[in-house]
């Protein structure tokens, strides 16, 4: 049957409407059924178990469930790469590291960290230190400067991994500082700090797990890498009170989305994590993680992302580094 004119310009008005509501109206109802978390990384390890402290805030706060998804492989790319294929409706988010920012330098991928992603939030933020064996007789960061440069290419320095953030951090410190070290690679910060216990590399940056040795007296903290003192070692300076004031290595957890997904439903999911990242229990558990809770706004976010980006492709490509 035929429309006729009026029936026509009803229908047009309706499509209108429809076009210019419906996607208002379908946020306003985000979320209608549960969340999945992708996490890029294994159960058990530290950002899991942070993912799962702040999905159970979410979870409150949103009315639905926030479910933990471990997409673990190659270095956190497999789960990556999945949350940038999901449906950009919200139901599907990502929680990773400033990794993100490196993966597409150390490896074959097919996503982009920033055009396939919307930031939604940080959770968290974390530092490094730059720590010493006692044999080596440095006690400050001028003092391993100095060192350095009057045996250039002499000096060994440990990290937990090709491409990994300590390395990154260190190629970093290495050309703030104008020095030359020799890298040596362990598996994990924990097999770097058995190694630079037993003096087997003199010099490092690693994370939490060397802090309880340097409070004990059996590795010396000579630097934090990050913007402010860290409060679990807070008599070591960072690295740029110290007298390198160029560098400034500090590391990120937070929350993405598809690209795409609509922005009343990123400042949904924003918003239940700036409350989460607040919660006191939220902080007191990544605080003994290492990690300060920090949350950000999208844009805040979306900032640092792409900054990264820049500045450890810039490291990655001129030292022609690959994951292993």
């Amino acid at each position: 049957m035929r429309k006729t004119g009026l029936q026509r310009l009803f229908s047009a008005i309706f499509s209108a409407v429809l076009l210019s509501t419906g996607a208002g109206a379908w946020a306003q109802s985000f979320p209608n059924r549960p969340v999945k978390m992708i996490v890029p990384f294994p159960p058990g390890g530290g950002l899991d178990a942070i993912a799962r402290e702040l999905a159970s805030h979410m979870s409150s706060g949103l009315g639905q469930p926030v479910v933990i998804d471990n997409r673990a492989g190659a270095g956190g790319a497999i789960g990556t790469e999945a949350t940038a294929r999901a449906s950009a409706d919200g139901y599907t988010v990502l929680m990773t590291t400033d990794g993100h920012a490196m993966i597409p330098y150390l490896q074959k991928v097919t996503w982009d960290p920033v055009k396939d992603f919307v930031p939604i939030s940080t959770a968290g933020t974390y530092n490094l230190v730059l720590v010493a064996h006692p044999s080596l007789n440095v006690a400050s960061v001028a003092d391993l400067i100095r060192v350095a440069k009057a045996s250039p290419g002499k000096l060994s320095y440990g990290s937990s991994g090709v491409g990994g953030a300590v390395h990154i951090a260190f190629e970093m410190f290495k050309t703030a500082t104008g020095i030359d070290l020799v890298h040596v690679p362990y598996k994990g910060l924990g097999a770097l700090s058995t190694a630079m216990l037993t003096g087997e590399v003199p010099v490092g940056i690693n994370g939490m797990a060397a802090t309880p040795h340097i409070r004990a007296g059996k590795l010396r903290g000579l630097g934090v890498t990050g913007s402010k003192r860290w409060s679990v070692i807070p008599d070591v300076p960072t690295i740029a009170e110290a007298g390198v004031p160029s560098f400034v290595f500090e590391g990120w957890i937070g929350l993405l989305a598809p690209a795409g997904t609509p922005r009343d439903v990123i400042g949904a999911l924003n918003a239940e994590m700036v409350k989460a990242a607040a919660a006191p229990e939220v902080r007191q558990r990544l605080s003994a993680l290492g990690f300060d809770a920090v949350s950000s706004t999208p844009e805040q976010f979306s900032g640092m992302v792409a900054a990264d980006v820049g500045r450890f492709g810039k490291v990655i490509r001129s030292l022609g580094i690959t994951a292993n």
